[in-house]
């Protein structure tokens, strides 16, 4: 089992999405997207035992049950300016 990224976002992989913010000249965007390359170890760690579809946003980050944006999702991960990670809401799938 794996963390996918949903194929609505399949021109990048995580790590190249988050790779490019990373090197924005923008603080914020820098900032999230260290944060979140920092994270995405942990997050395959987690998501060995299931399935989980990354969808993504400049500032979240959702982890859903199947790949479809209307999915229930299982997290949806935030990244401050600070770098300090927020789960803003863990959803029960079964």
């Amino acid at each position: 089992m794996a963390l996918n990224r949903a194929s609505v976002q399949r021109s990048k992989s995580l790590g190249e999405f988050f790779g490019e913010l990373k090197s924005s000249t923008a603080s914020t965007a820098a900032s999230i997207g260290s944060g979140m390359l920092e994270l995405l170890p942990l997050m395959k760690d987690a998501c060995s035992d299931r399935d989980a579809w990354a969808l993504t946003s400049l500032m979240r980050l959702w982890l859903l049950a199947a790949d479809d944006r209307s999915a229930p999702w299982l997290v949806l991960m935030r990244i401050s300016r600070v770098a300090q990670a927020r789960i803003a809401r863990v959803a029960r799938h079964e």
